[in-house]
């Protein structure tokens, strides 16, 4: 095997273990919340919003 064999894979251990790292990080920072209304795909949480009274269900 040699260096330009070596670099890529290298490199491509190395982002692997970023990205472990960043979804461990992240799975500990949202354990601190409460769980949120749930979104739906492609709408999110659109049909949660009333619409009649919108400044006072953005400030919630």
């Amino acid at each position: 095997m040699g260096l330009d064999a070596l670099v890529p894979l290298a490199m491509t251990v190395a982002i692997f273990l970023l990205l472990v790292d960043l979804m461990h990080r992240r799975q500990r920072w949202a354990a601190r919340y409460p769980p949120g209304p749930l979104p739906l795909p492609g709408l999110g949480n659109l049909l949660h919003v009333d619409f009649k009274n919108t400044p006072y269900c953005f400030d919630q």
